[in-house]
């Protein structure tokens, strides 16, 4: 496999541009040979976080997602600043939206969030053995409820149920399982 483009880019253009995000739009030929647009948004490189207090436990939030006008539980995350370590992306994000802090940290793995729309990649870790630590600023506090450590148990069971459905959250959930039955 190699890691040219197959696509031939002509020309690129921001369609859209803010703090967090740039809609793209290039002109290209398709590896067919076909001419037309290719449509993107380039999104900053995100950190989510499985933290586990000294119980084993897992930590989530019940989060308003805007564009689905939905809560919904999840893991701590967000993104990075440009060319940021991604542990310190992950410990700033937990101490917004948690005010929890960690020694032990683990890298999990890196996913592409959304492979044909943007370019956004996720990292996991896992935090463990989590402390209580100062409360950071966030714009999005207003929109973070009910931190709450649960087992794995019973984050199983939310799954099912479908209480748990961001699939940033599930991906870094199956990551720090599949890590945490390997350390066993």
């Amino acid at each position: 496999m190699t890691d040219d483009n197959p696509y031939k880019i002509h020309s690129s253009k921001v369609i859209y541009e803010n703090h967090w995000m740039t809609v793209r739009e290039d002109q290209i030929t398709h590896p067919s040979g076909s001419e037309g647009i290719y449509a993107y948004v380039d999104v900053k490189n995100s950190a989510v976080v499985v933290a586990m207090n000294d119980r084993n436990e897992v930590l989530l939030s019940r989060n308003f997602k805007y564009p689905v006008k939905e809560w919904s539980w999840e893991v701590p995350g967000g993104g990075g600043e440009t060319d940021e370590e991604i542990t310190l992306t992950a410990s700033r994000e937990l101490a917004e939206e948690a005010g929890l802090a960690s020694d032990d940290w683990t890298t999990l793995g890196k996913t592409v969030v959304w492979d044909g729309l943007a370019t956004e990649k996720q990292f996991s870790l896992l935090a463990r053995n989590v402390y209580e630590t100062e409360r950071l600023e966030s714009d999005d506090k207003d929109l973070v409820r009910d931190g709450q450590f649960f087992s794995f148990e019973k984050v199983h069971e939310m799954i099912k149920s479908g209480e748990i459905n961001d699939n940033q959250t599930l991906t870094a959930l199956y990551l720090a399982e599949l890590k945490l039955k390997e350390s066993k």
